[in-house]
C-alpha cells in the first residue's frame, strides 16, 4: 500500500512538474518580447 501512494504522488509530482518546466522558458521569452529593455539584455 504504502510503494502505491507514493507511486502515485511520484506521478502527481511529475504531472506538476511538468507544465512549469514548459512554462517557465516560455514566460521570459513572452515578457522579453513585450519589454524591448529585457530583450535587448538577452
Amino acid at each position: 500500500m504504502a510503494a502505491e501512494a507514493g507511486d502515485g504522488t511520484s506521478a502527481i509530482r511529475k504531472a506538476d512538474s511538468v507544465p512549469i518546466t514548459l512554462g517557465a522558458p516560455l514566460i521570459p521569452h513572452k515578457t522579453a518580447a513585450f519589454q524591448p529593455g529585457k530583450s535587448r539584455h538577452l
